[in-house]
């Protein structure tokens, strides 16, 4: 488990560890890269009103871990969703099928075509090339 806000888990780490899961305070950049590896998460957000709350909900929607507000989080009640999201194999396969979806989008090149296209795109008469 990490919670440093940087995700320190590799995929050959991941795989070799069958219980691994990730606990996180809700940042972004943490979920996801929990998220593409397949793990399921108890996300614990620091603010529930904001897209912490909202990122922690869809993850719950989608059946890949639980959330604990910050006034439900004890030591007890961590220790419980943690213990659920580790014995219950369907938070695994769900983040397992999530990791999936994200294997399966388009890579960085491309949202540089994407861009260049939009770009090329708005550009007035008399900047366009010759």
């Amino acid at each position: 488990m990490s919670g440093s806000g940087k995700s320190t888990i590799s995929r050959g780490v991941a795989e070799h560890f069958s219980q691994a899961m990730q606990l996180d305070v809700d940042q972004l950049r943490q979920m996801m890269g929990s998220l593409a590896l397949g793990l399921p998460q108890v996300i614990l957000p620091q603010h529930p009103r904001t897209d912490q709350g909202w990122n922690g909900e869809r993850c719950v929607a989608r059946g890949v871990g639980l959330m604990l507000k910050p006034d439900q989080a004890t030591p007890e009640a961590i220790r419980a969703a943690v213990r659920a999201v580790q014995i219950d194999p369907a938070y695994r396969r769900n983040a397992q099928a999530v990791a999936a979806e994200i294997a399966a989008l388009p890579g960085l090149e491309h949202a540089v075509d994407l861009l260049e296209n939009l770009v090329a795109a708005h550009k007035s008469p008399s900047q366009k090339p010759r």
